[in-house]
């Protein structure tokens, strides 16, 4: 089970989190259905990147462009689903769906900013915790847009909209 305040993988049976004590989320919600992998694309082509630049198969400098676009692009999403967010239209969506959401965006933006610290350290090491919080901030973004999608199905079929 995945805390969404700190990102940390917790053992089934707790209900807080073992390293922040933030209460867990509800597990009825992880539990209807695997999480469908919706962007994993996005993953797929950071990795790609990751692994022409290794390979030296593309420049630093264009690797680090193409980071810095890639979180330029995030940090506008996610300031434009801030914005949206404090709409009416979204009222009622509950705060634990915002805050897994959130999560996946930060550690999408923190794994690219370690991505991009490789074109000035060379440490490979930067590009495997970079890519792993990439694919963490992933599964968090799924499941805030499963559990939008499970929401809007679960009020489609009782009528309301």
């Amino acid at each position: 089970m995945l805390c969404v305040n700190c990102g940390r993988d917790n053992r089934e049976e707790t209900f807080f989190c073992e390293s922040c004590g933030k209460r867990l989320p509800d597990r009825s919600l992880y539990t209807v259905m695997a999480t469908p992998k919706i962007i994993d694309s996005k993953v797929k082509l950071m990795q790609s990147l990751c692994d022409s630049v290794k390979k030296e198969e593309i420049s630093l400098e264009e690797f680090g462009t193409k980071i810095s676009s890639t979180y330029d692009s995030i940090a506008a999403d996610a300031e434009e689903i801030r914005e949206v967010a404090k709409t009416d239209d979204y009222e009622s969506y509950s705060s634990e769906e915002m805050d897994i959401g959130y999560r996946g965006l930060e550690l999408w933006m923190a794994g690219l900013t370690e991505l991009y610290s490789y074109t000035e350290l060379l440490d490979p090491d930067l590009l495997k915790t970079g890519m792993r919080k990439i694919a963490e901030g992933n599964d968090f973004i799924n499941k805030a847009i499963y559990f939008n999608e499970l929401k809007r199905d679960t009020e489609g079929s009782s009528g309301k909209i």
